[in-house]
C-alpha cells in the first residue's frame, strides 16, 4: 500500500509505503474474476446486443457466452455487460 499526498505548489509526495499485502492473492483459478481481465471481443459485444433485442434472458445470454468459449471461466464480461443492459 502507498499513500500520496498533495503539497504546496502542486507536488505530490509519498508519505507512507507498507511493503505487507493485508490480504491472500488471488488463486490462479480465480484470475479470469480481477476486474482488470473482464473484457470481451468486440464480435461478443455485438452478438450480446443482437440477442437481447431478440428478447433472450441474461441468463441465458450467459449460458450461451459459455458454451462458445468452452465454459464460464473463460467469459470474462462482468463490467462490460452492465453497459449493455
Amino acid at each position: 500500500m502507498m499513500i500520496i499526498r498533495k503539497h504546496k505548489e502542486d507536488k505530490w509526495v509519498v508519505t507512507r509505503v507498507v511493503e505487507d499485502h493485508n490480504h491472500n492473492l488471488v488463486a490462479p483459478s480465480k484470475r479470469h474474476k480481477l476486474r482488470s481481465l473482464r473484457r470481451i471481443s468486440i464480435c461478443q459485444e455485438q452478438v450480446l446486443e443482437n440477442i437481447r433485442l431478440a428478447g433472450v434472458k441474461t441468463n441465458l445470454m450467459m449460458n450461451y457466452l459459455s458454451l462458445e468459449s468452452g465454459g464460464s471461466r473463460n467469459v470474462d464480461l462482468l463490467q462490460k455487460m452492465q453497459g449493455i443492459f
